[in-house]
């Protein structure tokens, strides 16, 4: 597998206040992430606190702002965490650091190309040695007068974008692992520009049961149904996560244009099935497996 170590010194302490200022963590900078798994509903703001010196290289102090409201209570539970994250930037290169084994990892090649691949920070194996995430389609976006590079990522895993970063979350995590409850970006803002996927259109702090109201709408097909259900998907790499009763995910699989879903290993009852595409639009319809 292609290393990018070598892309980065290792005294690297003085980074590019251009680089800085165009592709990761300038002032204000923070993204924003809806969660709704049933009966639980919110966000997560990750917000940029300020620098710290890690092994002679300058680390971005992430910390988090979550907000939920677990149905029927309206009330909403706010909870705050300093330093869920330390990142660095160099060299087209956003670094994760690793507190439990003081070492820094890959989390964004900014500068990848189509065809080159990367594995997710600090990996342990998890998803056997094949894991990689592998850049499928390149391009730029101008936000608010902004040039930004943005990476499409092959197998449905999304897109990573300068300052925004991933799609789904502040962090890829391994193919195989599920993180329940993560719906994607909402926003990303910073002192200079404001982003946010051309389907949210909606208040990037929105909470409450009706949030979601002017998702597109899914469906599923049969349903009720069995072993098995279709869908109708846009062109392009969407993710598909089922959730039970109890908001566990319990699938999780990818598909473009007509899908049909295996859900011969599910347990019978009420799903909510939750579709993801690589710009962050998506859509949400419950399913019955009888």
């Amino acid at each position: 597998m292609r290393s990018i170590d070598l892309l980065l010194p290792a005294a690297s302490a003085v980074l590019s206040l251009t680089a800085f200022s165009q592709s990761w963590c300038p002032p204000g900078a923070q993204w924003v992430y809806g969660l709704d798994v049933p009966g639980i509903q919110g966000y997560s703001r990750f917000h940029y606190d300020g620098d710290t010196l890690l092994h002679d290289t300058t680390g971005y102090r992430i910390g988090l702002e979550e907000v939920l409201v677990f149905s029927p209570d309206p009330t909403p539970v706010v909870s705050n965490y300093e330093n869920v994250a330390i990142t660095s930037y160099a060299n087209d290169v956003v670094m994760s650091w690793d507190q439990l084994s003081e070492t820094w990892d890959t989390l964004f090649w900014f500068g990848a190309q189509v065809g080159e691949f990367w594995q997710p920070p600090h990996y342990q194996g998890e998803c056997g040695d094949a894991e990689r995430i592998t850049v499928e389609a390149v391009g730029t976006e101008v936000v608010d007068g902004v040039t930004l590079r943005w990476l499409d990522l092959a197998d449905g895993r999304g897109r990573i974008m300068e300052r925004a970063g991933w799609s789904w979350n502040l962090e890829i995590t391994p193919s195989c692992l599920i993180v329940e409850g993560l719906m994607g970006m909402r926003c990303y803002t910073d002192n200079t520009i404001n982003y946010a996927p051309p389907s949210w259109g909606q208040d990037c702090f929105a909470i409450g049961m009706n949030e979601l109201g002017d998702a597109q709408p899914l469906l599923l097909y049969p349903n009720p149904g069995s072993d098995r259900f279709a869908l109708d998907l846009d062109h392009g790499t969407h993710v598909i996560t089922l959730y039970d009763a109890t908001g566990r995910a319990v699938l999780r699989t990818s598909g473009s244009s007509r899908t049909i879903v295996d859900a011969s290993n599910l347990a019978t009852g009420v799903h909510t099935a939750v579709v993801v595409g690589a710009n962050g639009t998506f859509r949400r319809s419950a399913w019955l497996k009888q």
